[in-house]
């Protein structure tokens, strides 16, 4: 059975209905600096940001990454690695892709941050950490249905923070990622960590660079965010420091506090 048939036949299900629904309220949303007590929508305050690689000239290319299927396409191999220093907003990111692909792409978006990944006497099984997460969200898959929809390349698998996994387990986690690719490389994949030497071994991956918002972007943000008057940043501090900036030397420092 061909992925796009055996995906509808799976869509009949109530259990991915479900997990679509579960995945997309919990993935969707997180705590911010703002607002610590409760969790916000990504997409209420979330802007469109971009990620560049360099082609076989050594030029850089950007790719936006509001829409799914511009960074999927930028890699003929269907792997990719997103890299940033801390603060660039990766797991952001990967969670945006995550909800972006429930609306615009006809695969199953599985999100699995990687530090939760425990390595057993038998290694690192990434089958199931996968069949884990799509239970949490309700996909009660049986391992025939798993199996197929693997092979099948029903998935957009986004492997969370590479760089948080335990030291003493990287070289293993780095080795189940890859072979697991290999054996099922019907499917996507986004693994997104800080830069590391480890990622020269990953011959299949093609690594892209977080870029810096711009000016526009950045305002944008501060737009979107809801403040409260008694929080000691205010969005006039934030927008009058953008203006004394500008797009000098990019926008590192406001990126890095990680505003919303």
């Amino acid at each position: 059975m061909q992925g796009k048939k055996l995906l509808k036949e799976i869509q009949k299900d109530d259990f991915l209905r479900d997990y679509v629904i579960r995945s997309y309220d919990e993935i969707g949303k997180t705590k911010t600096i703002l607002h610590p007590e409760s969790s916000q929508y990504i997409e209420k305050f979330c802007v469109s940001t971009s990620i560049s690689y360099l082609n076989t000239k050594r030029k850089r290319i950007k790719i936006e990454t509001d829409q799914v299927i511009n960074i999927l396409r930028a890699s003929n191999s269907h792997k990719i690695i997103i890299t940033g220093v801390g603060g660039t907003g990766k797991t952001i990111l990967m969670k945006f892709i995550h909800i972006n692909c429930i609306k615009q792409l006809n695969l199953i978006p599985v999100f699995i941050e990687l530090r939760n990944i425990r390595s057993s006497n038998n290694g690192i099984d990434i089958k199931s950490s996968i069949k884990c997460a799509l239970t949490r969200y309700g996909a009660e898959v049986s391992d025939a249905i798993l199996d197929s929809s693997l092979i099948n390349g029903c998935y957009l698998f986004l492997f969370d923070g590479f760089d948080e996994v335990n030291t003493g387990i990287s070289n293993s986690m780095s080795e189940a990622i890859i072979d697991f690719s290999r054996r099922y490389n019907k499917n996507y994949y986004i693994v997104s960590s800080r830069p590391s030497d480890k990622f020269i071994n990953w011959s299949d991956f093609k690594e892209f660079r977080m870029n810096p918002l711009s000016k526009q972007q950045a305002l944008e943000l501060i737009d979107k965010i809801d403040y409260d008057d008694k929080k000691i940043i205010s969005k006039n501090n934030w927008i009058n420091y953008l203006e004394a900036v500008g797009d000098r030397g990019h926008l590192h420092t406001f990126q890095s506090h990680r505003l919303p």
